[in-house]
């Protein structure tokens, strides 16, 4: 998130962090892909498929990303930081916040296309479960710059 943000002025960071969050996408590119793929090349080969594209996005990172020219290196020591953040309350109300949001957001998007193709065998294929899952987590994606611009706005308490 401070890659993100950093390219940014600070009245817009909460949209530097909403555009972050849309890499959330990648639930939806796996929930709508990966059911066509088992069936095109089977269980094993998917998993080389899919580990080759990790690999590739990894060389485009480590290739072609660059820090913002406005970022710094923190040079404070590390854990008398972490030791006075954790004393604060608001550290552990926002850690439980992000937990139940973004754990909810994993949670269904594992769980519902197991629950569509269970509940509703002869209606649902695991193919439609991944396209439905794939319909929520993309809804989920459109959702996050749209609440960092409102946070822009109105204030980031206001918002969550």
């Amino acid at each position: 998130m401070p890659f993100a943000s950093a390219w940014y002025e600070p009245r817009r960071r909460g949209f530097a962090n909403g555009v972050f969050g849309m890499g959330m996408i990648g639930t939806a590119v796996s929930a709508f892909f990966t059911p066509r793929l088992l069936r095109q090349l089977g269980y094993f080969e998917t998993h080389l498929f899919i580990a080759g594209l990790l690999v590739l996005s990894a060389a485009a990172v480590w290739f072609f990303m660059r820090e913002s020219p406005a970022w710094t290196p923190n040079r404070q020591p590390l854990l008398p930081k972490l030791i006075d953040t954790l004393k604060l309350p608001i550290t552990w109300e926002m850690s439980f916040l992000y937990g139940i949001v973004f754990g909810g957001f994993v949670a269904f998007s594992t769980f519902l296309p197991k629950y569509l193709v269970t509940i509703y065998p002869d209606d649902v294929d695991p193919v439609g479960a991944g396209a439905r899952t794939a319909l929520f987590a993309v809804a989920a994606v459109i959702a996050r710059p749209i609440g960092g611009v409102l946070a822009d706005k109105f204030g980031p308490k206001l918002i969550a």
